[in-house]
């Protein structure tokens, strides 16, 4: 759900010429022009916990202890269910890069569906595929803070751009 929101805010700054991030990174999430299903934020609650369960990324003591649970559930339904029913709206691409961080094995955000966030920008696109499922493990994880880190090291690079006023 971080990539989606981040990108709805860069496309808001934009739309109010406010100072937009130097670069948009997003992680395990399709591209926002693919209309792929989202499970479990309509379905019975056995239903989202089975998928919760084969997405894994939810501790077992999570998933075994049926008060945390179902105090979990709601919120993870409310976070579906944004996903779910955010319309897309075709817009010009941000002048932003965008890299794209994809689990090989992700059944819900595979490679093939991230590559088309190249898209959603005019200022080049960059995509690493590890591999994990659609939740990084610690091999992942240390390849978007490598590849964050390598990218503020960088001269001349900037976390925001534009002007306020």
């Amino acid at each position: 759900m971080g990539a989606r929101v981040s990108w709805a805010l860069a496309h808001a700054l934009r739309d109010r010429r406010l100072p937009l991030p130097g670069k948009l990174y997003v992680s395990s999430s399709t591209a926002p022009v693919l209309t792929e299903k989202v499970r479990g934020w309509n379905e019975s609650d056995g239903e989202l916990i089975r998928d919760m369960r084969e997405l894994g990324g939810t501790p077992p003591q999570v998933l075994d202890d049926e008060d945390l649970l179902m105090a979990l559930l709601p919120i993870l339904r409310a976070d579906l269910t944004v996903l779910a029913s955010h319309p897309y709206r075709p817009s010009i691409p941000l002048d932003v890069p965008v890299h794209a961080f994809a689990g090989r094995d992700d059944c819900e955000a595979s490679p093939e569906l991230m590559a088309p966030w190249c898209a959603e920008t005019g200022a080049g696109f960059g995509m690493d595929v590890v591999d994990t499922g659609h939740f990084l493990d610690d091999t992942g994880l240390r390849r978007v803070i490598d590849v964050i880190t390598g990218d503020l090291g960088r001269p001349g690079t900037r976390s925001c751009r534009g002007r306020l006023g």
